[in-house]
């Protein structure tokens, strides 16, 4: 509900659901200093929103799945292309987790997650 609230808040776009898809967190040079929940929701068809947007988080913008996916994007964090594929070929949630050294990804983790949280 929180996730399905803060979209509308964000962007006036009122989605049906959302479907939780794990976690994404990260270790800068061995210190444990962020992550986030993932989730994904499609979009109805009958929405118009005019991107790009400037938001406080960033910019909103729609993209085509190859576009944040193309391996000399430097648009999109580098872990992208390493989580979202995953992320979207599979039912089960994981936490993907990656170490970063000098501001470059070192090695990163997918970890299945035992109990899931679902969209109620």
């Amino acid at each position: 509900a929180s996730v399905l609230r803060e979209v509308l808040e964000e962007t006036g776009i009122r989605l049906a659901t959302a479907e939780y898809k794990g976690i994404v967190s990260w270790d800068l040079e061995g210190e444990s200093t962020g992550g986030m929940h993932a989730f994904i929701a499609e979009v109805p068809e009958d929405v118009t929103f005019a991107t790009p947007l400037l938001v406080d988080e960033g910019i909103l913008a729609w993209k085509e799945l190859d576009w944040l996916l193309h391996p000399d994007n430097a648009g999109v964090p580098e872990n992208i292309p390493l989580f979202l594929p995953a992320m979207l070929s599979t039912t089960e949630c994981f936490q993907y987790h990656f170490y970063y050294k000098n501001q470059r990804i070192t090695s990163h983790e997918m970890t299945l997650l035992s109990e899931p949280i679902t969209n109620r």
